[in-house]
């Protein structure tokens, strides 16, 4: 389905969006589980909006494009908020201040990715990771913007100072699967960071989680042959964790940072944590460059992504919203 703003619109269309919440206040209320998307229009219906979309994109040269969970669905990996979302099924995401407050909560944590994370990785893009990713290579998607060094992390200033003075972004996705680079995609801002990547929660060094799971594996052997005996087809969780039945998680040995001995986490934003400011800006930067905004597979519940579009609303950007 296909939705259009022009001049404030848009707010209209959004007051309309079932199961909203604030990040922090209320992460996992649902109202209601939407309609199945297979049942919602004809094939005559869908080459309309087929059409329109067309229409839309055709005038068009500077594109941002902003992408949710419901884009990963046809790999494999379900989304949160959609018919067969995860959220209908009981699941509950892990909270910040949870998994850095808690040894407890960290192994539980671990423990369901060890299961889950391996099957997550192995998903591949989709034909709708793939059409962006043409798009982009066509040139129709994507806008250049001039760089700033509050648009990169103090850690990372060098690629400011050493840079050529220009930003580049074609996607800015909610995701954290890595499938946009993976169809080939080049201009990619993760919003919420990456499963793949871990951060020790102290001095910051990353590690690849592929090595960390292969680690955990061989310290875990016992606890993993029995875990995997739990996990069903339809096990696995929007973020690579999976449900486990019985589990219990209080032996696990959950490897350190080889750094300074600290904990690690998955280098995305958990609910109830914040995008990094540097980040925001310029993906703020981008949405303002852009002459229109085309957002895929993604209900604007969250607003981490919202604020983009109500940036471009406000500005009067024109929006698609494909679903």
């Amino acid at each position: 389905m296909v939705n259009f703003h022009n001049h404030g619109a848009f707010q209209t269309f959004r007051a309309r969006i079932p199961g909203q919440f604030s990040l922090r206040n209320r992460a996992h209320n649902v109202i209601e589980r939407p309609p199945d998307p297979q049942n919602l229009l004809s094939e005559i219906e869908q080459q309309g909006c087929v059409d329109q979309l067309l229409d839309w994109v055709s005038p068009k040269a500077n594109i941002l494009t902003i992408t949710g969970a419901g884009l990963s669905t046809e790999s494999g990996i379900p989304d949160y908020r959609g018919n067969r979302g995860s959220y209908h099924e009981g699941h509950k995401p892990m909270i910040h201040d949870q998994f850095i407050g808690s040894a407890e909560a960290r192994k539980r944590y671990w423990g369901r990715g060890m299961v889950g994370w391996r099957d997550f990785n192995e998903r591949r893009p989709n034909e709708g990771h793939k059409a962006l990713a043409q798009l982009e290579s066509m040139g129709l998607l994507g806008v250049s913007f001039t760089d700033s060094e509050d648009y990169h992390h103090e850690s990372n200033a060098d690629a400011y100072y050493f840079g050529n003075g220009v930003q580049h972004m074609s996607i800015i996705t909610q995701n954290v699967d890595y499938l946009h680079q993976r169809s080939g995609s080049q201009f990619v801002t993760e919003l919420h960071g990456r499963t793949s990547r871990l951060r020790c929660w102290d001095c910051g060094q990353l590690r690849d989680r592929a090595d960390f799971t292969q680690e955990m594996e061989s310290l875990n052997q016992e606890w993993l042959e029995n875990a995997i005996a739990s996990y069903g087809e339809k096990s696995m969780r929007p973020d690579g964790d999976a449900k486990l039945a019985n589990a219990t998680y209080g032996s696990l040995v959950i490897p350190p940072c080889q750094s300074c001995g600290s904990f690690v986490k998955p280098d995305v934003t958990f609910f109830g944590d914040s995008v990094p400011k540097h980040r925001v800006r310029r993906c703020k930067a981008a949405v303002t460059t852009a002459d229109g905004i085309l957002c895929v597979g993604t209900s604007l519940t969250v607003y981490s992504a919202y604020r983009f579009v109500k940036l471009a609303a406000a500005q009067n950007i024109p929006i698609c919203i494909l679903n």
